[in-house]
């Protein structure tokens, strides 16, 4: 509660919430991700234990979207980026491995189209296909 609850709430912020967005279970390592966009945060859960063993943040994405456990147990993420503060920033697609926290091992930056301009504020999703690749969408 302290790490989810402590940005603020009612009094102190328009939005107090911490916007979950993400929920993903790797049944292999019964591990549990959930993503928490205000937060620019991604907890791993142990699901026998019920603690969390790992977390994930702003070094790596900022207001994200949609965080999924991938085949080799490293994470996708669509990083909305920190578009809120900086208009220049731009969204993309980030895959980590779990066990080097501060490195982004391949990004897509969503720069491909001109109704985009290459920025997502809210939304997005990654989505690993049965043949490896990868299918995403751009939310607005």
């Amino acid at each position: 509660d302290e790490e989810l609850f402590a940005h603020g709430n009612a009094d102190t912020i328009a939005n107090p919430g911490a916007h979950m967005n993400s929920f993903d279970v790797n049944e292999k390592t019964g591990l549990i991700s959930v993503g928490f966009r205000d937060l620019s945060q991604i907890y791993v859960i142990d699901k026998k234990s019920k603690l969390v063993i790992e977390k994930y943040g702003k070094s790596l994405f900022k207001y994200q979207h949609d965080s999924r456990f991938l085949a080799d147990e490293k994470i996708a993420v669509f990083n909305n980026n920190n578009i809120y503060e900086n208009l220049n920033s731009q969204s993309s697609v980030v895959i980590f491995d779990r066990k080097n926290k501060e490195i982004i091992n391949w990004e897509f930056k969503c720069k491909f189209d001109s109704l985009s301009d290459g920025r997502s504020l809210k939304g997005g999703s990654v989505s690993e296909l049965p043949n490896g690749n990868f299918l995403f969408f751009i939310g607005h």
